[in-house]
């Protein structure tokens, strides 16, 4: 029985903690709450004004109290007593609807992040500042488009390597910089002209799966060219060494550090490599390391950028243009006409078999002109990095 008495009483304690719990948290919404506080604190006044009132007329003669007394001290105390209620009611109430607003508000910002992670709409300026300081690539793309009539042989079921098998090197993109965007417009900011009928195949891959990514500016230019006539023997060589200074040549041995590409190192050496690029692509001879690297077409300027087919113009055949390719001291600024070319950073890879890549993604893009780069999230990035990045 003891024992009983003793479960009994632990209980009931432990009742009285949750009332006196429940209690203190009303009284704490209610106190945070200037409505239902001025609503509380006016029912308590009234109830005292009302008990007050009443213990006047206790103290008076009954004969000479009239009705109208009694009221006055009994209808204050009542709605006093409804006050003190609704006050925390009208607390809560307003807690509640805070926090429907406030997770409103957080869902909507959510979205707008999700939807900004969907959307490309990189601007020239932030392509141009990857470019100034060579920011670092998750992933890569290729485009490829034909004519689904006449060149069967470049259909994504049929493709087996990057490039064309005798390449060492391939063109291939950022994809973040072409996600969100239409095949067609996709293909035309890698300096590519869209021609209606034709369809785009595009292989999508993470970066850390080539050996090399060199960013295709006129350093990572002399570069490729370099590996390649150091690799075997050619019937036509460009002979990058005979071109540049020896300071310039020197500068091409570091590869490792991912900041050797960037404008801040080469951009000294600027004008000598642009020389030698220009020589090397517009020059009537024949140097075979071209065709192991695949056409560099008037869309590639020397900054290592692919500019928008609709405004680009061609330094082999413009004179003037090919000297004010090369007359570039400093990085352009971001009202530059230079930035407003830009359509996305080029970068050359070892040619590969697209089934010795992992992680490819592999698109046949049907209607490119409607169709769209999808937007892909990395295995490494949950949902909620993307809706809430401050967690």
């Amino acid at each position: 029985m003891a024992v009983v008495g003793a479960a009994i009483g632990t209980s009931e304690l432990k009742d009285l903690a949750d009332w006196k719990l429940m209690f203190q948290q009303i009284v704490d919404l209610t106190k945070d709450d200037s409505v239902g506080r001025f609503l509380s604190i006016s029912g308590i006044l009234m109830v005292l004004f009302g008990g007050f009132v009443a213990y006047r007329l206790m103290k008076t003669d009954p004969q000479r109290v009239y009705n109208w007394q009694k009221a006055l001290a009994f209808i204050p105390s009542c709605a006093g007593i409804l006050l003190v209620a609704v006050g925390p009611a009208v607390s809560l109430y307003q807690q509640s609807r805070s926090v429907v607003l406030i997770a409103q508000k957080k869902l909507d910002q959510q979205s707008e992040s999700f939807d900004a992670f969907l959307r490309s709409e990189m601007p020239p300026q932030a392509i141009s500042e990857s470019l100034r300081v060579n920011k670092r690539v998750r992933q890569l793309i290729r485009l490829i488009s034909y004519n689904p009539n006449t060149q069967t042989q470049l259909a994504l079921e049929r493709l087996n390597w990057l490039g064309q098998k005798d390449q060492i090197y391939t063109f291939v993109a950022d994809y973040d910089e072409m996600k969100g965007y239409t095949a067609a417009e996709a293909l035309k900011r890698s300096g590519v002209r869209y021609s209606s009928g034709n369809k785009i195949s595009a292989i999508i891959f993470p970066a850390d799966q080539v050996s090399e990514l060199i960013p295709l500016n006129v350093r990572g230019l002399m570069q490729v060219i370099q590996k390649i006539e150091g690799s075997r023997p050619l019937a036509l060589q460009f002979d990058v060494q005979k071109r540049l200074s020896l300071s310039g040549l020197n500068a091409l041995k570091e590869q490792g550090l991912i900041g050797s590409w960037s404008w801040d190192e080469y951009g000294k050496y600027f004008d000598e490599y642009c020389q030698a690029a220009i020589e090397f692509r517009c020059s009537e001879n024949p140097y075979t390391a071209r065709s192991l690297i695949g056409a560099i077409t008037h869309d590639w300027h020397p900054l290592g950028f692919s500019q928008n087919a609709a405004s680009q113009s061609n330094v082999c055949e413009d004179l003037r243009a090919k000297e004010r390719s090369c007359l570039i001291e400093k990085w352009p600024n971001s009202t530059d006409p230079i930035v407003s070319r830009i359509g996305g950073r080029v970068f050359m890879v070892p040619n590969m078999e697209i089934n010795n890549i992992q992680g490819r993604i592999l698109i046949d893009f049907n209607e490119p002109t409607n169709q769209k780069i999808p937007s892909l999230i990395p295995d490494n990035i949950k949902i909620s990095d993307i809706l809430d990045p401050a967690q």
